[in-house]
């Protein structure tokens, strides 16, 4: 059940998307399954119920790669949404911009834990190449995320989880520190990057030639330490103060 003290507009309703097209609304059906590419931009119509009377809220989303130019195409094209709903429906939509790592939960709460964003554009996404997902996850479901990096051993480290998309298969790939929850949380947020690939669980130490053959690098690249080894293991933060000279304390 999602939790209303965090959604703020009231029962979750229906989600309708699109995406800036050569300047025009085009229907993004992939970014309603939490789908996204870091170089587009994204206008969500969220129609929710709120003291028995319907609402609705124009979510703008931008990816971190996005252009200016596709910035301010993308800003008209939410006044076109905002006209759309005011003559159709008869009703204002309140208007969220949204920058990419920035979502409030009240957004991600739309998703249900479902954030995979991949680099770039959607039209120059190609199947064929290999694709490399960091996933992370994290204590409160609306988090998780699967952000795509560049495909070379040396990002692969024995704290994390990985999903490497080739063109046949979908290797998910767990380093010795990371647990089985990480594991079942990359298998169930990657998913709706599967695309009919078949899925092979590979544990670090026992990867493939061919998972090594999609990937820049190789082995001895991957980044492990004895501390990554550890479960129970947490990062620390040191505050540097100058006293003369500079001290951590």
């Amino acid at each position: 059940r999602p939790n209303e003290a965090f959604l703020g507009d009231g029962e979750l309703g229906t989600v309708e998307a699109w995406m800036n097209v050569k300047g025009k609304l085009a229907t993004a059906p992939e970014a309603v399954e939490g789908k996204f590419f870091s170089a587009e931009s994204y206008i969500f119509l969220y129609t929710h119920t709120k003291k028995n009377a319907l609402r609705y809220h124009v979510y703008y989303w931008q990816g971190r790669h996005t252009r200016k130019q596709d910035v301010g195409l993308a800003a008209l094209l939410v006044k076109e949404v905002l006209t759309i709903v005011r003559k159709e429906r008869g009703s204002d939509a309140q208007q969220t911009r949204i920058q990419q790592f920035k979502e409030p939960d009240q957004f991600l709460e739309i998703f249900k834990g479902r954030n995979v964003v991949s680099k770039g554009y959607l039209k120059d996404h190609s199947k064929k190449a290999s694709h490399l997902y960091h996933v992370q996850s994290f204590a409160d479901e609306r988090h998780k995320r699967a952000i795509e990096v560049v495909p070379e051993a040396a990002q692969l480290h024995s704290k994390g989880v990985f999903v490497l998309n080739t063109a046949k298969t979908q290797y998910v790939w767990t380093g010795k520190g990371a647990g089985k929850d990480a594991t079942d949380a990359a298998v169930a947020l990657c998913a709706p990057i599967l695309d009919g690939r078949a899925v092979r669980m590979v544990e670090e130490g026992s990867e493939s030639k061919g998972f090594w053959k999609a990937l820049q690098g190789d082995k001895k690249d991957v980044i492990t330490a004895p501390f990554l080894l550890k479960s129970d293991w947490k990062p620390r933060l040191f505050h540097c103060i100058m006293l003369g000279k500079f001290a951590c304390e």
